[in-house]
């Protein structure tokens, strides 16, 4: 019976502090774990956030510019019916001044 309590012993002496370290180690290493990631995740909504953000102004950008384009073809095509209104009037005065 000796053995067994000197093995005890000895098991215990040298064991259970080198257990008791890795499981202090092995806390430290999950808390940094859950830091870490509770910082990534934090990260990420941000990232979400500003890419929502510049989506939001670039598609407003877009947009902006799409109707300027079209305003400006708009115009642009008031400016040739016009144009073609005046041509077709002169056509007509100048076949009367011909008769």
């Amino acid at each position: 019976m000796a053995v067994i309590e000197e093995t005890r012993k000895a098991i215990q002496d040298f064991l259970a502090p080198e257990i008791r370290e890795i499981k202090g180690r092995l806390e430290a290493i999950e808390k940094r774990q859950d830091s870490d990631k509770a910082e990534l995740l934090r990260s990420i909504a941000t990232t979400e956030t500003n890419l929502v953000r510049a989506m939001e102004i670039t598609k407003t950008d877009l947009l902006r510019a799409i109707d300027a384009s079209v305003r400006h073809i708009d115009s642009r095509i008031s400016d040739l019916m016009e144009t073609t209104r005046i041509r077709e009037r002169l056509a007509v005065l100048e076949s009367k001044r011909a008769n």
